[in-house]
């Protein structure tokens, strides 16, 4: 139980911490998600441009022995 002095003077603070600490997580999961999402669409980038053929030399015929 609380003491008077406890809900007048500590409970405020202790409210406040607990409130930035949660905001603080959940800013840390925005980050995280974030941060997974441009991976993934950095990965499908790399993916379209592996399967593209870029090269202009390549043999149209069989290869010489």
């Amino acid at each position: 139980m609380l003491s008077r002095r406890d809900k007048l003077l500590v409970q405020p603070w202790e409210d406040r911490r607990f409130k930035d600490h949660r905001s603080k997580c959940q800013r840390e999961l925005d980050r995280k998600n974030k941060i997974q999402s441009d991976n993934y669409g950095l990965l499908q980038r790399l993916n379209a441009i592996m399967k593209v053929n870029r090269l202009d030399n390549h043999w149209t015929k069989p290869l010489p022995l």
